[in-house]
């Protein structure tokens, strides 16, 4: 488990800035936040499973989607007799849709019978995590390609100008950005969309 205080530490090794004097804890986590935005643009993403917070009800055929989700891979409906998630429910009994503006998991009553009392649990992925503070915990594999991100456009921020690493930085620049586009373009699978998911609209 890594910390986002640990990646700003390095942040300020790398950079020759150990005590943030150039680069503030509060400017290192915008520059992580610009290396996320970016790594969602790549169409990274994080596995998820819900928290089993819809429950079944009769007659009730739409739920509003479970915060965070961006895509839907499967839907599992809850044992009620042994509280465990034994069943999975037919891809072609669901679908997504914007019920106005919000994300919603629509059922067709001609394929869903509904179990009243029996919990679903949402099987799926959501976007990489956008932090704020640096006691928050950074999503597990991203480390090198969050810090590699961050640097380079820390990196950018202080490289202009004449003082005596200026020039080192420019040529630091160039190299943190080459690892973090090799490091952005070999996605492991972990992070990559899974078969058969469904994407969340506007998410």
């Amino acid at each position: 488990m890594t910390l986002v205080s640990a990646l700003q530490a390095n942040m300020g090794l790398r950079l020759h800035d150990v005590a943030a004097a150039e680069v503030s804890a509060s400017q290192q986590i915008t520059f992580l936040n610009m290396a996320v935005d970016d790594i969602k643009s790549a169409g990274w993403l994080i596995y998820l499973e819900e928290d089993e917070s819809l429950v079944e009800v009769a007659n009730t055929y739409s739920f509003a989607v479970p915060a965070d989700f961006a895509y839907i891979n499967k839907i599992l409906r809850q044992n009620t007799s042994t509280s465990t998630y034994d069943y999975d429910l037919d891809v072609e009994s669901w679908r997504l849709g914007l019920d106005g503006s919000a994300p919603t998991l629509f059922f067709d009553e001609r394929r869903y019978q509904p179990s009243p009392g029996a919990k679903l649990k949402i099987v799926g992925q959501k976007r990489p995590t956008t932090y704020v503070l640096a006691t928050e915990t950074v999503d597990t594999g991203m480390e090198s390609v969050l810090r590699e991100g961050a640097l380079y456009y820390a990196f950018q921020f202080v490289a202009a100008g004449r003082s005596e690493y200026a020039s080192w930085r420019q040529v630091e620049t160039q190299l943190a950005y080459a690892r973090f586009q090799q490091l952005l373009s070999y996605a492991p699978q972990q992070f990559r969309q899974k078969p058969n998911s469904r994407y969340v609209p506007s998410r």
